[in-house]
């Protein structure tokens, strides 16, 4: 049985003098937490991977699931993954899910999202698929991220795909969405990428497993391969030396993606692993 924390579980070394961080749990009995949202009023929407979504309030968990979510395929690394909120959420109650589906031998990651209304996501709809599909169930990647308007752009997200391990020279390729970054409009339209010949909305190539993802307040998008399992900070290593994004400058610097400062410990991890 897992449970779902607050609150760090292990301690910093800050200018010499160890810190305990308070530990409390908030609720428990769920299986296999991989992701939470928070909603704005106070209530946490987390995802079990084996595909149902729940939802936590003052009192803990609440018993019923919620409505509308879309059939996984759950085995090894695949089943139901991030959620993620909107970025007007207060106006159309919109929710994310990526989850893998699809047979043992002929599976894929998905992108969907859905109207929270009450205990259901209503008018789910699916709005992305990645290809090609796989045989295996590991690096599946998965994490989404919101980037904001720009100057003539809408807001936009990008989503990681994992390399599926045994295509992960594929990874090299932006022609496969293997181990790559794609960005779609809020409607998963994918846009235009800068590689020649790339698949639907490839943004960056040269990803191993994309579990973690943030976008920044300084306007950097990072990621990190694969959330930390007993750590609260990682090796700053989140993509290998041939990782490439459109506005990259070669040589890649070991530890970092091109042309970005070193990654630093990635905020979206509640629910991680056990």
């Amino acid at each position: 049985m897992l449970r779902l924390l607050a609150g760090l579980t292990s301690a910093f070394l800050l200018a010499g003098t160890a810190q305990a961080q308070t530990l409390h749990t908030v609720a428990d009995g769920l299986e296999y937490p991989w992701s939470v949202a928070f909603l704005p009023d106070g209530r946490m929407l987390v995802t079990e991977k084996p595909g149902r979504l729940r939802i936590v309030d003052e009192d803990g968990l609440v018993p019923e699931t919620v409505a509308g979510v879309p059939d996984v395929f759950y085995s090894g690394q695949g089943g139901l993954l991030d959620v993620a909120l909107s970025p007007d959420f207060a106006e159309d109650g919109r929710v994310y899910l990526t989850w893998t589906a699809g047979p043992e031998r002929n599976n894929t990651l998905h992108l969907g999202a859905g109207r929270l209304t009450g205990q259901a996501l209503e008018d789910f709809e699916i709005l992305f698929t990645a290809s090609p599909s796989r045989r295996t169930n590991v690096h599946y990647g998965g994490r989404i991220a919101f980037l904001p308007d720009e100057a003539e752009t809408p807001a936009t997200l990008i989503l990681g795909i994992g390399d599926g391990f045994d295509y992960r020279e594929q990874a090299q390729n932006p022609g496969s969405h293997f181990g790559s970054f794609v960005r779609l409009s809020l409607d998963g339209e994918p846009l235009a990428s800068s590689f020649p010949d790339a698949a639907p909305g490839v943004f960056s190539i040269g990803h191993r497993n994309p579990q973690a993802v943030v976008y920044d307040a300084a306007g950097q998008h990072r990621g990190d391969p694969k959330p930390p399992r007993k750590q609260a900070q990682r090796a700053q290593h989140a993509t290998p030396p041939a990782c490439h994004a459109p506005a990259c400058q070669p040589p890649c610097g070991h530890g970092r993606p091109c042309g970005h400062p070193p990654l630093q410990a990635p905020s979206h991890l509640l629910g991680a692993r056990p």
